[in-house]
């Protein structure tokens, strides 16, 4: 048996998606497709939506672990997926001053991957997608907060370079050959629910080609 746990901001917890966000979309798909006569006899998954709004790198530090025990046992297969790094790019408005430095932001991941490599080694990123400015610059619910693709591309990159030195998974939510999550957009910055089904299907692609479900 297998516990894919999916840690994550709003997006991760399915915000806006009248279907309950793509994390709910990989459970179907798992259950569907492992759910059938016999099926003690082969492999099964369980996927944990643990998806906070709001949530940064630095704030899931301080409940990873408390997290992530239950769900984890000798000899069990843990996956664990992680998106998140938009609210911790954030820019306070007006000003700009950013919320995380990119050195601080690195600095939690490294420090995130350190805990979760107590679990497990299978270990998956998933990329930053950019927003729609004019709706986010402040954003509508906290007018202290704005956000911007720089930053947000900056940040990304910071995944991308700790998931190649920490020999990750990374995951590019932005691929060519499927229509852009970053145009189909609920509030500016929540992908709406045709966004989240082309997440799923970006992430459900990646774990069968990899052999990881």
């Amino acid at each position: 048996m297998a516990n894919i746990l999916v840690f994550g901001d709003s997006v991760a917890y399915g915000r806006w998606d009248k279907e309950s966000g793509w994390v709910n979309k990989l459970r179907n798909f798992v259950d569907k497709k492992y759910t059938r006569q016999n099926w003690w006899l082969k492999e099964t998954f369980t996927v944990y939506n643990l998806g906070v709004a709001g949530e940064t790198a630095e704030t899931l530090l301080e409940h990873f672990e408390v997290e992530t025990k239950p769900r984890a046992w000798e000899g069990g297969k843990l996956i664990i997926i992680f998106q998140l790094g938009t609210n911790d790019s954030a820019v306070k408005y007006p000003g700009g001053n950013a919320r995380f430095t990119p050195n601080e932001f690195q600095k939690n991941l490294i420090k995130l991957v350190s805990l979760a490599k107590k679990f497990t080694n299978v270990i998956i990123f998933l990329g930053l997608t950019r927003v729609d400015e004019k709706r986010v610059n402040p954003v509508p619910w906290d007018k202290e907060l704005s956000y911007k693709n720089t930053s947000i591309s900056e940040f990304n990159n910071i995944i991308k370079s700790v998931c190649n030195e920490k020999n990750l998974d990374y995951v590019n939510l932005r691929k060519t050959s499927q229509a852009k999550v970053d145009t189909l957009l609920f509030d500016g910055i929540h992908p709406n629910t045709e966004g989240h089904k082309k997440i799923f299907e970006i992430v459900r692609d990646f774990l069968v080609e990899h052999k990881i479900i």
